[in-house]
Order: structure tokens, then sequence, then C-alpha cells
């Protein structure tokens, strides 16, 4: 048998179910009917105080239209709730706790629906702990995405308001800047296409529709709102002047920070230092036009330099090979076999040399590259000439620069490579071995050579290459 206290709890948990339920019914017929006005009132019961804090409120939430100010807010509910945007277009930003709390009440909600009164109390509490206004915040993701499921023609399921909630809430009004406004409608507008993509069985996502979504108003806030935050008073002219003084990882990892850092990272000229220096004989042909190429990325600079082939410049490609030898044993039934490791590595330079070195597994790549430079000189050490047409690498004149052998002064070496890549581990970052040839020099005739035993080369970026 339930003691009395629990009971008054049930009852009051109760009576506030149905308020809710018939506020939320009111808002609803409200916007059937096309009444638009801005409700925000939170009618308080003569009842007593339950045990569980806030509960006895109910907090009716209407979508504010855009234009409507924070000002028309009544007093005694700003002093009671924190102001943020409730647009059903701009959907409401919290922190990471705020979005625990929201989620934690959502729980306590679907508890005391199925009847496990004492479980939804006992999350009822916990959410108000976690933050005052846990029923408030609540409310208007529940009214947005009532907004949304009604607007929307092709969503029919309800969605968890968990799934649209953003961190950092503004607490002001944003200001507007005409330039980073300009940006957002630039890539609304552009439209990507993919086939170049599909033909290297590479599926690139595009962040059109992605940044289509966000507002046209964007600022950098801080995560926690007390704090404050110099960079939001820098002018996206310095900003961007700033910027181009950073090379592509930096200007990605600055991208990472917020929307508007990833909208600002966008601007055509900053990516376009990078194209024209990087896209020039012998990354593409002589007869290749850097117009063309951007035309065919419909003027898309950073597009360019992630899909177009390129050459990685700024390490050194690794084979890893291994083969088996078989050995001599004085013992008839023992058979020995010996597994043989070499490693080659190309090292490619903007002015078309190439380095290439064979070396066994006795000299480690570690040793190996400080060292790699066209001053080496070592066995199995050569220096050629390459050049790249579409994702194909032509290795010509691999000469010893040593001249020590006869073999040296005779005779030559190619390869042909293709380029690939790998998007989980990288651009551009593997070549596959397709021909391997010695050319005699005084006839040019070419002779294959086995391969058998070659492997991938994989690229290794080298900060001392950069």
């Amino acid at each position: 048998m339930q003691s009395a206290p629990q009971e008054g709890l049930e009852e009051q948990l109760a009576r506030f179910r149905d308020q809710w339920k018939a506020e939320l019914q009111r808002a609803r017929e409200r916007r059937e009917t096309g009444h638009s006005s801005t409700v925000l009132h939170a009618p308080v019961t003569n009842q007593p105080a339950p045990s569980v804090p806030r509960v006895k409120e109910v907090i009716e939430i209407v979508p504010v239209p855009v234009a409507q100010p924070v000002s028309a807010i009544t007093p005694s509910t700003r002093a009671r709730v924190p102001q943020q945007r409730t647009s059903a277009n701009a959907p409401l930003e919290l922190t990471p706790k705020q979005r625990e709390a929201a989620d934690v009440y959502h729980q306590a909600i679907a508890l005391e629906q199925s009847g496990d009164h004492t479980g939804a109390t006992v999350l009822y509490r916990k959410a108000f702990r976690m933050h005052d206004h846990v029923d408030y915040v609540y409310r208007t993701l529940e009214a947005q995405q009532e907004a949304i499921v009604s607007t929307s023609p092709t969503t029919h399921e309800r969605i968890h308001p968990k799934k649209h909630v953003n961190v950092h809430a503004p607490t002001t009004a944003v200001p507007h800047r005409p330039d980073v406004h300009h940006l957002i409608e630039g890539i609304k507008g552009m439209e990507v296409s993919s086939t170049h993509a599909r033909s290297r069985k590479t599926q690139i996502v595009s962040l059109t529709p992605i940044i289509a979504q966000w507002p046209a108003e964007l600022e950098f806030r801080p995560e926690d709102e007390d704090e404050p935050i110099p960079i939001a008073n820098v002018p996206d002219e310095v900003l961007l002047y700033i910027m181009h003084m950073l090379d592509v990882t930096s200007l990605e990892r600055f991208a990472s920070v917020s929307r508007k850092a990833r909208v600002v990272t966008l601007d055509s000229g900053l990516w376009r230092t990078f194209v024209e220096t990087l896209y020039i004989p012998p990354q593409v042909s002589y007869d290749e036009e850097i117009n063309d190429l951007v035309d065919n990325y419909m003027n898309d600079y950073r597009r360019i330099y992630i899909e177009h082939p390129r050459v990685r410049l700024d390490g050194v490609y690794i084979a890893v090979c291994h083969y088996i030898r078989n050995g001599l044993s004085e013992n008839a039934w023992v058979n020995v076999s010996h597994l043989i490791t070499y490693n080659r590595f190309l090292r490619f330079y903007p002015d078309g040399q190439v380095l290439s070195l064979l070396a066994n597994e006795e000299v480690s790549p570690q040793y190996i590259i400080p060292l790699l430079q066209p001053s080496l000189r070592q066995k199995g050490f050569f220096i050629g000439q390459w050049r790249l047409e579409g994702t194909t690498i032509y290795i010509t004149s691999l000469t010893d620069p040593t001249g020590l052998t006869s073999a040296a002064s005779r005779y030559t070496f190619e390869m042909t490579l293709e380029l690939r890549s790998r998007p989980t581990m990288g651009r551009w970052n593997r070549l596959d071995m397709k021909a391997y040839a010695s050319v005699k020099v005084d006839t040019g005739e070419s002779t294959p050579v086995a391969l058998k035993n070659d492997r991938p080369f994989w690229f290794s970026k080298v900060k001392s290459y950069g």
C-alpha cells in the first residue's frame, strides 16, 4: 500500500500531465487556425508545491518570428528564462550540459507516460539539478520539432530533439556581416558535380548542401557564454589576410573550429594561391592551361586542390617488398627458407627531378629519409625525371649519379606508376607499379623487368620536406 505523500505526489504529477497536454492541444489549434501571435506565459497552479522542483510550472512556447525582438518577452519571464532565439528557422543551440539535461528530461517524461512515476520523479530531479530551466529548453525544442514536421512534406516521423541541437547558444543579436553573407549565398548557388570523382571510383562529399542549411548570419561564439572571445572583434578582411599566411593543414584545422571559420576558409583567394603554385608542369601537362582546369571544377579552387590528381611533394613514397629465398642445409630432412625484405624510396621535387633508392632492411627508413637528397651517393641510388599525365606518373632517365660501373653508363631505367587515393588514409597517397624497364643508352632498346616481388608505394609525410 502506498503512503499518503506518495499518493499526493502521483496526483500532482497526473495534474501536471493533464495541464501540459491541454496547453499543447490549444497551441496546435491556434496554429491550425492561423493564429500567429507570440504567447509565452507560465500559469501557476494554486496547489501546494510538490517535492519535485519546478514541476508545477507549465510553459507554453510558440516559436518567435525572426523579426520579433527579444524585448517582447515579459520582464518576469525574462528574469526566469534565459534569452535564446526560438525561431523555427534557427534551431535552439545548447551547450553539452544543457543538451544532456534535455535528454534526461525527455526520459523522465517517457517514464511518466509509461506509469513509472517513481523513476520519473528521480529523473525530473536530476534534470533540474543539471539545468535550472530544462523545462523551457525542452518545450522550445518540442515547438521547433513540431514546426519542422508540419512544414516538411517528406518527414512523417517525430524527430528526437537531441538530433537537432547545436552547441554554443547565442546570447545577443548576431551582427550582420555582408562579406560572410555573400560567401554563403555563393556557396548555396554552387552546383557541384561528382562525375570526375566517380570516374576515379572516389566519391567526394560536397560541403554545399550542408552549408546551404546554415543561417545566413554567423559569428564566433565561446563555449562558455561568460568568457570573452577576442577573435569575434577581428574584421573578416583582416582575418582573411592572416589566413593567407597559413598552410593547408593549419587552414583546415582552423576551419574545424566553428561554422563561421569553415565559411571564411572557403574564400577562393586562399585556395587560388595553393592551386596556382602547385598545378604547374610537371604536375600537369605542358599543354594544359590552368584556366581550363578551373572551368572543369566550376571555379572552386578548394575542390581542385582536393580532387585533381597531384604528386605529393611534402614527403616520400615507400614500398616495403618481400620475397622468399631457399637456403642450404646440411640435414636432408630440413628445408631452410630466408625471408628477404627490401625497401624502395621515391622522392619527388617540384622541378621534375625524382630520387629513387633501393635499400635492404638493414638500413631503416628513419636513417634513409634525412639523407635522401640529390647529393646522396649510395649503391641503389638513382636520379631521374618525372611527369604526371592524368593519374599516370612517368619516370624516365633513372641514372646512377656515381657512374663508377660500366652498367651505370650504358643503362638507364624507366618506371610507370598509377596514382591513387585511399580516402581513409589521405589524398593521393598510393603508387602502383605498372611497368619497370631498363633502357640501353646507345640503342634505346627497352627490356622489361619482372615485378612479381614489388608492392605499392605508400606516402609518408616528412616535416623537413615541406
